[in-house]
This record gives structure tokens, C-alpha cells and sequence, in this order.
């Protein structure tokens, strides 16, 4: 099975049967670039099936990742309504550490965890706060359920991807407000090359309620972006143009010229 299909599998396996229910969630931007102290990875208090499925997804995503860039990097979903894990993070983010964050990307170029030195994407994610993080996407009446769950991992996915390849030394100068962007790219474009163009849309239409949001809101460019994306890919075979998601990345930041 190559990348692709992977991909295509991850979408089309729904991996949560209930999820819960939405709020636009955020990149921690005063966290986002970590290094220091070891990580060990509490066992869950109980089951948590969205924080289960954003695992299953964002590691099938990282795998797909790692069939084009070679360079050692994992993820991990932390639960910091566990005590330990919430002194992990507040270690590592010098005591800026905000309780409240309900889900954050974290990327430490120098990791160690469970002993083991990498560089890692650590999502922060309060499973205390789930019902605040889902109940926003649901009464959007926009998203499903699954598209909830795969809107949520390809846009903080491409936020790791785009930490690592910096720290690899690709550049691309964002501020914060462009770290959002690309993010929602990758998953315009994640849906788009999955064949789920109704799903690419439903980012756009999302992101235009985000208003009064000035990081997170930029309908406009993203709805270019996402019209520019589907002309490109009309009369193409998605299989020949992406066969992992380092691909989705390299479209969403232009590498591959969309054209217009």
C-alpha cells in the first residue's frame, strides 16, 4: 500500500465513532518552538475516544511524512489535565504554561522521551476542556463529525511539518498569522487530494466565521488558495501528484506551483 492510499484510508476509516462536540482551537505561539526536560507519557485516567483518534490519525499522517523526509521526528498527543504532564509543559515553556490551553503544538528539535532523543511535535491537549474545543466546529453546522477530527490533525499536522522543515533549515519566514494560514492550507489541500473537495470548502466556509479572530481569520486567502488548488487539480491523478503528506506540504507552501 503506498503513502497515498494510506492516506486515503486514514480519511475514509472513520477512526472516532463519537467524538463529542467544537471551538476554534489554537497554535500556543508562545510555546511553539521548545527544547529541554524528559517527557514520559502518562497512561490516560480513562478512555478518551477524540483524543484516541486524533493519535491514531496524526501518527498515520506522521508515518506518510516520514516516506519522504528522512529526518527523525515523531508525535505525540499529551494529556495535561494529568498533573505530571502539565509540570512537563510548564517546565519546557520557562512557567508560561497556560492551564486553560485546550490543544497547542509544541515542537522540540532536542526531545527525550521515554528515553529515546528526537525531534517531536507535542500536542498539548486538555481532554478536561474537550467539550469547549468541539462544541464551536459542531454548531457551526459545517463540519461532520469525521471532518471535525481530520480538519483538526491536518491543520495542526502542517503546523509540526512546518516547525521541522525550519528547523531543517527551509526558511519560510512566518509570523504567526502565516503559521495559521499554511496550516489550513495543508488541510484545504489534505481534503482536496483525498477527493473530498465538499470537505476543502467547508474549511473556507469555517474560517469565515472566525471573525473578529485577526490570527486565525484570513477567508480570503484561503478561499483563493482553495479555488487556485481545485483548478490545478482538475484533469490530474492525485495518486501521481501526492504519495505523501510532505507532499500536501509542499503544495500548501507554494513549492509546487499552483499557478493562476
Amino acid at each position: 500500500m503506498n503513502s497515498l492510499k494510506r492516506i486515503i484510508c486514514a480519511l475514509l476509516v472513520t477512526a472516532a465513532a463519537a467524538l463529542g462536540s467544537s471551538q476554534a482551537h489554537t497554535l500556543d505561539s508562545a510555546a511553539a518552538r521548545i527544547s529541554r526536560p524528559v517527557v514520559h507519557s502518562a497512561p490516560p485516567a480513562g478512555p478518551d475516544d477524540f483524543k484516541d483518534a486524533l493519535s491514531i490519525v496524526l501518527n498515520r499522517m506522521m508515518a506518510s511524512y516520514a516516506t519522504k523526509v528522512k529526518q527523525p521526528l515523531r508525535i505525540d498527543v499529551l494529556d495535561t489535565s494529568h498533573d505530571s504532564v502539565a509540570r512537563f509543559f510548564s517546565g519546557i515553556s520557562g512557567g508560561a504554561f497556560d492551564p486553560h490551553t485546550i490543544l497547542a503544538v509544541n515542537f522540540d528539535a532536542r526531545a527525550k522521551i521515554n528515553g529515546q532523543r528526537t525531534a517531536a511535535c507535542l500536542v498539548q491537549y486538555n481532554s478536561g476542556r474537550r467539550q469547549d474545543l468541539l462544541s464551536g466546529y459542531e454548531t457551526s453546522r459545517i463540519f461532520n463529525k469525521q471532518e471535525i477530527l481530520y480538519f483538526i490533525a491536518a491543520h495542526e499536522f502542517g503546523h509540526c511539518m512546518a516547525f521541522h522543515q525550519e528547523d531543517m533549515g527551509h526558511r519560510l519566514g512566518l509570523s504567526n498569522k502565516d503559521h495559521e494560514l499554511l496550516a489550513d492550507k495543508v488541510a484545504v489541500t489534505f481534503f482536496m487530494v483525498n477527493g473530498r473537495a465538499e470537505s476543502a470548502q467547508r474549511v473556507v466556509d469555517f474560517n469565515r466565521k472566525l471573525v473578529g479572530d485577526e490570527l486565525h481569520s484570513h477567508p480570503e486567502k484561503l478561499q483563493d488558495y482553495h479555488d487556485r488548488l481545485s483548478r490545478f487539480m482538475q484533469g490530474k491523478n492525485a495518486r501521481e501528484l501526492v504519495s505523501s503528506m510532505y507532499d500536501v506540504y509542499r503544495i500548501a507552501t507554494g513549492a509546487i506551483k499552483l499557478g493562476y
